[in-house]
């Protein structure tokens, strides 16, 4: 055989990869013109605000405007969405060579929405393929439809065409699950801290991240090889007993000290912004 010749094992890995690239690449395709005909329907049948869009687009629209002091007291939520708004937007302006205000009209505010939409599908597939490792074309497959199941799940495919946070706020929580899960903490906790800035509601989920975290080190702390891991969730008596005498130990090597705060270091992230999020972003000024 030649050396250039690819071995039969290989032969077929590669063909795998490439039929599962295409059809996650088919996935986001139609995702895509699913998403931007929905956007289309719906600016035809309600071109105007809606509903508590007359507070969100408003808000952005000043924001677009260099208008930061700005804040509507109607408005519940933390400035996140409209930051992130004018993140998406400036590049734009730029280089279609327009004024950043004229470009934050509804339709195309709630474009950005459609494209976040668009990312969170392909972050629910990087979920899916952490969680399930695909072992063959039949398993990659499920993980691509799962994430367009997802992607079209009504309220999403809804929200996504308009200005709400939604979008916004489950992109940051699942931007930041999909990095916890690669083992990226600390761009994790970028983005935690980040979503609570675009609804507050998603502490909830930060905390939920940094749990998970404190639980892994603890686990890999509690135990020095692989044969040793004795449990995985805790379900009986005998795993019970396997935690203390981890724990017992630990406490005979003088590491418990030890233990501890490297288990605490590791979760700092999550655990700092979960307590000063409250003191960094207080409502109040914002309805000044």
């Amino acid at each position: 055989m030649s050396h250039l010749q690819l071995s039969r094992p290989d032969r077929e890995h590669k063909e795998k990869h490439m039929s599962y690239n295409y059809s996650l690449g088919r996935m986001l395709g139609f995702y895509t013109v699913v998403a931007f005909l929905f956007w289309h329907i719906v600016n035809t049948v309600q071109p105007g605000k809606l509903i508590d869009e007359i507070f969100h687009v408003t808000q952005a629209q000043n924001y677009c405007s260099g208008n930061f002091t700005h804040w509507d007291e109607k408005i519940t939520t933390l400035p996140g969405l409209y930051i992130l708004s004018v993140g998406l937007l400036y590049p734009t302006a730029n280089v279609l060579g327009v004024e950043l205000a004229q470009l934050c009209t509804t339709q195309t505010l709630r474009l950005t929405n459609v494209l976040l939409s668009i990312a969170n599908v392909y972050l629910f597939f990087t979920i899916f393929n952490k969680l399930h490792a695909p072992t063959k074309v039949e398993t990659a497959n499920k993980n691509v439809f799962g994430a367009l199941n997802l992607g079209l799940w009504p309220p999403l495919l809804f929200f996504s065409s308009t200005y709400y946070t939604d979008m916004a706020a489950t992109f940051m929580v699942i931007l930041m699950l999909s990095l916890h899960l690669h083992g990226n903490n600390f761009m994790a906790s970028l983005a935690g801290l980040f979503s609570i800035f675009v609804r507050q509601t998603n502490i909830v989920w930060v905390l939920w991240v940094g749990a998970r975290v404190f639980d892994f080190n603890l686990r890999e702390s509690l135990y020095f090889t692989r044969a040793e891991r004795c449990y995985e969730n805790v379900h009986t008596v005998k795993e019970i007993q396997c935690i203390f005498r981890g724990f017992q130990r630990v406490r005979d090597r003088g590491a418990f000290i030890k233990m501890m705060v490297s288990t605490i270091a590791t979760s700092l992230g999550y655990i700092t912004e979960t307590e000063t999020a409250p003191l960094l972003f207080p409502m109040d000024p914002w309805y000044k």
